[in-house]
Parts: structure tokens; C-alpha cells; sequence
């Protein structure tokens, strides 16, 4: 349930860029193989601006990697909500 529950949040917010299963996701290939847990993806995903304003060096060297990407994570989620998504992305 909490698979299907994710899945439709991923398509509904994060589907129109990502793809998952795809080589270029590079969040579900760090979280699989739990490079980033939990608490950075929920930032992540709702805050990323705070993670750059603070200075996250991770948030940082990703924005690097991706230069022309101008959009920034913002999401309305609720924290159930998040964790059904990276339960998704995860499996």
C-alpha cells in the first residue's frame, strides 16, 4: 500500500522530471544504495533553497552537477506523504 501511495505522489509532483528506473535519476540510485536517508530527501524535497542558503555542500555539488537546472524542490507534502515517496523511490 505504502508503495502504491508513494507512486502516486511521485507521478503527481516529481514525474513531469524524473523518471524512475532511470539511469539519470540520480536520488534513487543514492537512495538505494543509502547514500542520502530519509531526512536529507524530506529536505531535500520540500526546502532544498534552505539547504543551499545553509551552506549543505551536498545540495551544493548537486546543483554543480546540474548547472542548467534552474527549478528548485518545493513541495506541499505532508511528512506521511514524503516517506510513501522515498519508500517508493527506495524500492
Amino acid at each position: 500500500m505504502l508503495f502504491t501511495i508513494g507512486r502516486v505522489y511521485f507521478e503527481n509532483n516529481c514525474g513531469s522530471c524524473h523518471r524512475k528506473g532511470g539511469t539519470d535519476n540520480f536520488m534513487e540510485q543514492a537512495i538505494k544504495n543509502e547514500k542520502y536517508d530519509y531526512n536529507f530527501f524530506k529536505y531535500y524535497l520540500l526546502n532544498q533553497d534552505s539547504l543551499l542558503k545553509s551552506g549543505n555542500q551536498t545540495v551544493i555539488d548537486l546543483r554543480s552537477d546540474w548547472p542548467d537546472n534552474v527549478y528548485r524542490h518545493r513541495f506541499k507534502l505532508m511528512d506521511s506523504e514524503s516517506k510513501a515517496v522515498f519508500y517508493y523511490v527506495k524500492n
